[in-house]
């Protein structure tokens, strides 16, 4: 009964039942389109994000993400790696060794996340030496070499071939001191990441 008076109802008007009909068709296209693109740019960013350094795991020893001090590192890192390499799910992965420091050129100081890494398995890793913006990309050899993000760079005023001291601690707490050439200097398009990140050989 209801479905026949419903039906009558919009034979009688069909000019509003079709226009109707027509808007909620584009409403609906219009809302299902804007849900996928929005959906797909954080998919892409996400993995933007992920691909460009930190990866999509991590192995960290218990404690560390709530505490990151030298008290909760990874000691017995030559395991892990054994470990790591008989897993035929893993395709890469990469040792770190992250810290803060300050780092300071001859007109400015900036605090930074200074990371260790062996640039050669890090390459095969992340999108760090994919984004090369000026200079080069550190090697396995380098010893007093950086590799500084674009805003990083930016407000120490520094460029290829600057020279920047570093100012943190060693594992002992004790204060660590030494001189980096900047040898690249790259951009990830992430801003915070580029403003604050800086790469020397973990050897």
């Amino acid at each position: 009964m209801l479905f026949s008076l419903a039906f009558k109802n919009i034979l009688r008007s069909k000019g509003r039942s079709v226009t109707t009909i027509i808007l909620s068709t584009i409403t609906t296209i219009f809302f299902i389109a804007y849900v996928a693109l929005t959906e797909g740019s954080r998919h892409q960013l996400i993995k933007n994000s992920v691909e460009i350094y930190t990866g999509y795991a991590h192995v960290n020893l218990k404690g560390y993400r709530e505490d990151s001090g030298y008290d909760n590192l990874i000691e017995d890192a030559e395991h892990i790696d054994q470990v790591l390499r008989k897993d035929p799910s893993i395709s890469h992965y990469a040792p770190r060794f992250e810290t803060h420091a300050l780092l300071s050129s001859e007109t400015n100081s900036v605090g930074s996340l200074l990371a260790g890494i062996i640039p050669s398995r890090e390459k095969k890793l992340s999108k760090l030496q994919n984004s090369l913006l000026k200079g080069n990309y550190l090697d396995d050899r380098d010893s007093n070499a950086i590799y500084l993000g674009s805003q990083l760079a930016k407000r120490l005023k520094v460029d290829v071939g600057s020279e920047i001291a570093m100012v943190g601690s060693s594992i002992d707490y004790s204060i660590a001191a030494d001189l980096f050439t900047v040898k690249g200097i790259f951009k990830t398009g992430l801003f915070e990441f580029d403003a604050q990140s800086a790469f020397v050989n973990k050897s």
